[in-house]
């Protein structure tokens, strides 16, 4: 496994290079000088013009042939442009993750690479022109995590130190390849001085994620725990954990997890607490015990002040956390209250620690799988979600595309078999609380609403956040449509 992780996080910074854009002003003249050899004319005064700079902006020479794709989202032929890509998400997300479609159009136009890679990550054109050569323009940044805020300004200091050492732009007088080769060379150097810039961030907070779990997973194997812990829960961990190993037991070391792991993310907890009942003490001549639940965070506070419960209720909750506990159950529900009633203290802390939570992710009126339900059977069935959806055969691993229509009716036919239900015809389908094509009226919201407690200014306060939508042609719209 850690070979696996390790081999996926060399492969990420090898992409991460390869998508460094480099700014040197040589190749474009290069590019201009062999434009001019054979026939074509190249505008000396007009750099905007000049094939170098508008592949980096992502936009067509005049001598560039128009790459014809079909749209993942509509399955029509649409041209490989920025513009484009825009609205077909689905198609844009499939060629920028640099697989299958993206070889397959860079194997028809293998002359048009630098145009293809600028279309999917395009650098502004004004800004190429204007900064100094081996300015770092652009790189992809779905490869960089959002705390290493350091990484391109390093990365340019390395670059910039590279090209300072070793570039010598009189060799471009004589060979038109030099600065192919030198900007080759200074590539093939990328991926180390990436790795190292990422080794000089541990221990500090622009840490790569994968020296992070990597640190925190050889700490009590933490990095099981990395799809509950948030980035700042991993990062305090990422700090503390040593010293936590170094102070077990401490109530230092106690209340700080609690603070950082439950109480960040406002789970209670209690712990139990043994303690003498006085209420029957003169019927009696010992005090009966009882368990006090005392709140360890704010979240486990209760306006019924504290909770208290029985021995026996407390250890039937500890039965099923031990194999061998219900073994002694019978055994301890005697003898911890003989035992206790006998004690020179009237309470006494236990181990014990609970964390009763209510879940009210669904506590709404409305649920918001509910919405995108509806909104998805709507949109569908009256033509204005049109996407094309990918799905891969479980059994088969084939392909298989359609739209959102009819992945509808494939989706109430696989429900249906999954009940052991024969259908022939799609059900109808009463949509609920859909968004409307079109705003309603002033005057039809005022009618609906009490001028006691909706004023004119709320009624126009909602007409403005009402935003109409058109034709839905890609997934990632219609996730935009119905989350805003």
């Amino acid at each position: 496994m850690a070979f696996t992780t390790q081999a996926l996080y060399i492969e990420q910074v090898i992409q991460l290079a390869r998508s460094v854009i480099i700014k040197l002003d040589s190749a474009a003249e290069v590019m201009n000088k062999y434009l001019v050899s054979i026939g074509k004319t190249v505008d000396a005064n007009d750099p905007k013009s000049w094939i170098y700079y508008r592949h980096l902006a992502g936009l067509y020479h005049p001598t560039d042939k128009v790459m014809k794709i079909t749209s993942l989202d509509t399955l029509e032929e649409i041209e490989f442009t920025y513009d484009n890509l825009k609205y077909h998400r689905a198609t844009f997300n499939a060629y920028r993750s640099k697989g299958d479609f993206y070889k397959s159009l860079v194997a028809l136009y293998p002359e048009q690479v630098d145009l293809i890679n600028g279309i999917l990550n395009p650098v502004d054109i004004n800004i190429a022109i204007n900064v100094p050569n081996f300015t770092v323009l652009a790189l992809d940044t779905n490869l960089v995590n959002a705390n290493e805020t350091n990484l391109v300004d390093e990365l340019q200091k390395y670059v910039t130190g590279f090209s300072d050492s070793w570039y010598n732009h009189n060799y471009c007088y004589l060979f038109d390849e030099y600065p192919a080769i030198f900007l080759n060379t200074l590539y093939t150097t990328l991926p180390s001085a990436i790795l190292n810039i990422r080794k000089n961030n541990i221990r500090t907070e622009y840490v790569h994620d994968y020296h992070l779990w990597a640190y925190l997973g050889s700490h009590q194997r933490i990095d099981k725990y990395r799809d509950y812990l948030t980035r700042e829960q991993a990062m305090w961990l990422y700090r503390n954990i040593s010293y936590l190993e170094a102070h077990p037991g401490w109530n230092h070391s106690f209340t700080e997890l609690i603070e950082w792991l439950l109480t960040k993310r406002t789970i209670p907890i209690t712990s139990f607490e043994l303690t003498h009942n006085l209420e029957k003490l003169g019927e009696t001549i010992s005090p009966s015990t009882e368990i006090v639940k005392r709140p360890l965070n704010k979240y486990a506070y209760s306006s019924a002040g504290l909770k208290k419960e029985t021995i026996e209720a407390t250890l039937n909750k500890e039965t099923s956390l031990a194999p061998a506990n219900k073994d002694y159950y019978a055994e301890q529900i005697v003898a911890v209250p003989e035992k206790f009633k006998l004690s020179p203290f009237s309470s006494l802390e236990t181990k014990v620690l609970e964390s009763d939570m209510v879940d009210r992710s669904d506590a709404q009126p409305v649920h918001f799988i509910n919405t995108v339900f509806n909104e998805w059977m709507y949109l569908a069935s009256t033509g204005r979600y049109t996407a094309n959806i990918t799905l891969t055969n479980p059994y088969t691993s084939e392909v298989l595309s359609m739209t959102a229509k009819e992945a509808v009716i494939v989706w109430l036919y696989c429900l249906h078999r999954m009940l052991d239900v024969e259908i022939d015809v799609v059900p109808t389908f009463l949509a609920h609380d859909v968004m409307r094509p079109i705003s309603p009226r002033y005057t039809e919201l005022r009618d609906m609403s009490p001028r006691m407690y909706v004023s004119e200014e709320m009624i126009l306060a909602v007409m403005d956040e009402f935003v109409p939508q058109g034709q839905i042609i890609s997934v990632e719209k219609f996730t935009e449509v119905v989350t805003n």
